[in-house]
């Protein structure tokens, strides 16, 4: 965030910068925040990860936006682009706009696979985090309804023009005032109806313990892929555009019933081939759009069904996401990855 800016350069070891500069820099970020849209945003989240920008002049438009007011600015010093861009993802999330849940998503699962975390990834991942959760439990926050009432004077058939004039003076104000009540009322009833349903949906799947995909008792999946598929029937019990905020315990909870996945790691490789080949049937594929390098597992999976299983499919999912295949993760971190990449997608 730009509050953190600061305490960043700090971290970083960056001390030639005088506080005119810093100050030179906040301009600039509050400026882009203004300005920039989606893509752009999401070329900030891939140079925090260090991977390739989809626009070709990113870093040349990125070291225009900061030369307008700091001329000396220099955008090949990579270590404080990837500071800067971590600052402005941040507060595109701070401020919660219609950017906000998507660059969050963006955050939490480009972070997959990178195998050289530091300060920078840490603060914009934790952050991003913290909005998710904080977000899934006020949208299921409902307010409870209100009583809609209205009240102006009785109306006596017969009154004169100015009497009629003065009703409708009164009346016409309680009517809007009694209108916006019913359609907020709406709105609220909505809201805990589709909370109670998601929560007795999901409550009731963890007390079956009964893949609905498959129809089969959840201990009789194959542990491999297990997680992909689990993930999936959870995001269709989903109803809100962010995921629930206990998902992990959810996944933990639910892949802890299959034999040979208690205290496992499992790499992305045998996930991704066991879930295709056992369960492919039940993956609903859905455009990337701009997001393939930032949803690694779904992107692994597209490549593995294109080329048919044929292991020419590592080659071109490493080439496209600096991902190793053999990165191991916890059954409900894969889980949980994977469901997070559906919320990615439909923010």
């Amino acid at each position: 965030m730009i509050a953190n800016l600061s305490d960043w350069y700090r971290k970083a070891k960056i001390d030639n910068l005088s506080p005119s500069l810093i100050s030179d820099r906040i301009k600039s970020l509050n400026k882009i925040i203004e300005s920039q849209i989606l893509d752009w945003f999401l070329d900030c989240v891939r140079t925090v990860f260090n991977k390739k920008n989809k626009s070709d002049d990113f870093i040349t438009s990125f070291g225009a936006a900061f030369k307008e007011f700091d001329p000396t600015f220099d955008s090949e010093n990579k270590f404080e682009v990837r500071i800067l861009s971590a600052a402005i993802a941040s507060e595109v999330i701070k401020i919660d706009s219609e950017l906000s849940l998507t660059i969050a998503y963006a955050s939490c699962c480009g972070a997959f696979g990178n195998g050289n975390s530091d300060f920078i990834i840490s603060a914009l991942v934790d952050h991003a985090r913290e909005f998710l959760h904080d977000k899934a439990i006020s949208e299921r926050d409902y307010t409870y309804v209100e009583d809609s009432k209205i009240s102006f004077p009785a109306f006596t058939p017969g009154d004169t023009i100015e009497a009629i004039n003065n009703f409708l003076k009164t009346f016409v104000p309680e009517f809007e005032k009694f209108t916006k009540s019913c359609v907020s009322n709406e709105t609220s009833l909505k809201d805990r109806i589709s909370t109670l349903e998601e929560e007795s949906n999901v409550h009731w799947y963890i007390f079956r313990d009964y893949s609905s995909y498959e129809k089969l008792p959840i201990k009789s999946l194959d542990p491999q892929g297990a997680p992909f598929l689990i993930a999936l029937e959870l995001f269709d019990l989903t109803n809100f555009p962010v995921g629930l905020h206990n998902a992990d315990i959810f996944f933990k909870k639910i892949l802890n019933e299959i034999p040979g996945l208690t205290g496992k790691d499992i790499t992305l490789q045998e996930s991704v081939e066991n879930f295709v080949s056992k369960y492919g049937k039940h993956y609903k594929s859905s455009d990337l759009n701009n997001y393939d390098d930032l949803n690694p597992l779904q992107l692994a999976i597209v490549k593995y069904q294109e080329t048919g299983g044929d292991q020419s499919w590592v080659n071109l999912f490493q080439r496209a996401t600096g991902v190793d295949v053999t990165f191991k993760m916890k059954p409900f971190e894969m889980a949980l990855q994977f469901y997070n990449e559906y919320g990615l997608n439909r923010s």
